[in-house]
């Protein structure tokens, strides 16, 4: 009887992480709801969706996060005009800043991002 090494099984691709390219375009897919709101991941999620499965998925979450987001800022809009509206509208844009920058360091790590409250509208 030979003394073999036993080579370990190959590895399977299917499982492997997301490319540099999905990283950079989930990343950005955060970054722009910061500055564009739901425009930005809208264009990502558009033109990523089919050729970059992870990235239009976290396109897909920040674009959900990001019109949750629009919703709150109509609401402090209305509510201005009952003056708590003011009060409202620097809290509704720290937690979208803080939520986005995270979704971005996560999406750099190529880790999923999903945000802990968020109106999923586009599934």
């Amino acid at each position: 009887m030979s003394m073999q090494e036993e080579l370990p099984p190959p590895l399977d691709t299917a499982v492997a992480g997301p490319t540099a390219n999905e990283k950079t375009m989930g990343t950005l897919s955060h970054v722009l709801g910061i500055f564009l709101g739901p425009v930005g991941p809208l264009i990502i999620w558009l033109t990523q969706k089919e050729t970059a499965p992870w990235a239009g998925d976290e396109a897909k979450e920040a674009l959900n996060f990001q019109i949750t987001m629009l919703i709150g800022w109509a609401i402090c809009f209305v509510l201005l005009f009952v003056v708590i509206g003011g009060f409202l509208m620097p809290i509704v844009g720290l937690v979208s800043l803080i939520f986005s920058i995270l979704g971005a360091m996560e999406a750099n790590k190529g880790i999923h991002y999903k945000y802990p409250f968020a109106i999923r509208l586009i599934q």
